[in-house]
């Protein structure tokens, strides 16, 4: 299932549910009580074959290490669609027999690393046990930034996926916003204030915004964005204005304004650091400075993915009720030749 490897912006007057007030992936996972009902497997045997087209619902997400996977459903014979439990397993090009085992039958290594009740919790509220359109729903409820449309198919996998092996093998998706810098120093002084910010990689920007202050009760204001060169900092072409109002200020940019380079074959590269410097008669203030990033997507992974990737998370932290069962069970898939070739085990809710 694993390889390694190395949306048009919000602007900055949309309405964005920050990303720091999500709910944080590394909280603790609070273990689970909920009980599932014994029963029998509804299949003896399943047979993942190796298909002879390319399945639409192929996604690919990135960790916060840097490694890549492609996701997908691992469809099996006959009709069912499963997860993957280990992002070392392995899989194989010939015809595999799965057999069908409860959580109370897997024992060994998967057992001491598997958490059971917040992987079942988690399938039981996401794709494909929930339809897309119901799920798009909870995640606007739930106060996560969707936009207009709904969910498509390859990400809701993605997501759960992703979300899956972050409980089984403690990976952690790239949920990181492009436009949000990784560093900010600001020195101010008698005069003006100087504000540099460094992001995680190099980024053209599309636009700023700021918030002014002065210790005077009255100040006139001289802003500018500035971005480095060889031999130190030059002004950003129509970053510049003036004004007497305290508050927030924002600046759209040219599509030019901030491109380092543009190598053939791929898109402009724009700068990893800028400088917000802006002066006045008394003792300057800037706050709430954000960014818009001009002809990139906010996230390494699709937005859709990262928000119900964060919202299933938030979800396994909750303590359900000791006596609420699973409204169905979990099945775990093992291959009949699992311990010989290393073959990762599945996941279905039936």
């Amino acid at each position: 299932m694993s390889e390694t490897a190395s949306a048009a912006p919000l602007w900055l007057s949309e309405t964005v549910l920050p990303v720091s007030t999500w709910p944080s992936e590394t909280a603790a996972i609070a273990p689970s009580a909920i009980l599932s009902v014994p029963r029998p497997a509804p299949f003896a045997r399943l047979t993942r074959y190796r298909g002879g087209t390319y399945s639409p619902t192929v996604g690919r997400v990135r960790f916060a290490d840097g490694a890549q996977a492609r996701t997908d459903l691992i469809r099996l014979n006959p009709d069912v669609g499963a997860y993957s439990l280990d992002f070392n397993g392995m899989v194989t090009d010939s015809p595999t027999v799965y057999r069908p085992h409860s959580w109370d039958e897997v024992t060994g290594a998967y057992a001491a690393r598997f958490r059971s009740a917040a992987i079942s919790a988690l399938l039981a509220q996401s794709y494909p046990h929930v339809g897309l359109a119901e799920l798009s729903s909870r995640l606007r409820a739930a106060g996560y930034p969707l936009n207009c449309g709904n969910l498509r198919e390859h990400q809701a996998i993605a997501a759960t996926q992703a979300a899956i092996w972050r409980l089984t093998n403690n990976l952690s998706l790239d949920t990181a916003p492009v436009d949000v810098p990784i560093g900010v120093t600001t020195i101010t002084s008698d005069g003006g204030t100087v504000v540099e910010v460094e992001f995680a990689e190099p980024v053209v920007l599309g636009g700023f915004a700021l918030v002014l202050g002065s210790d005077l009760p009255a100040d006139r204001f001289a802003v500018r964005l500035l971005k480095p060169t060889g031999h130190g900092w030059a002004t950003v072409g129509g970053s510049t204005f003036t004004t007497n109002d305290r508050g927030q200020h924002q600046r759209r940019l040219g599509e030019a304004a901030t491109i380092s380079e543009a190598p053939r074959g791929s898109g402009p590269v724009g700068y990893r650091t800028y400088r917000i410097e802006v002066s006045g008669a008394g003792r300057v203030t800037v706050g709430d400075l954000r960014f818009c990033v001009s002809g990139a997507p906010r996230f390494a992974n699709e937005a859709p993915i990262v928000a119900l990737y964060e919202y299933l998370l938030a979800g396994t932290r909750a303590t359900p009720a000791a006596d609420q069962p699973l409204p169905v069970q979990p099945w775990v898939l093992l291959a009949d030749d699992d311990a010989a070739i290393g073959l990762t085990p599945l996941i279905t809710l039936r």
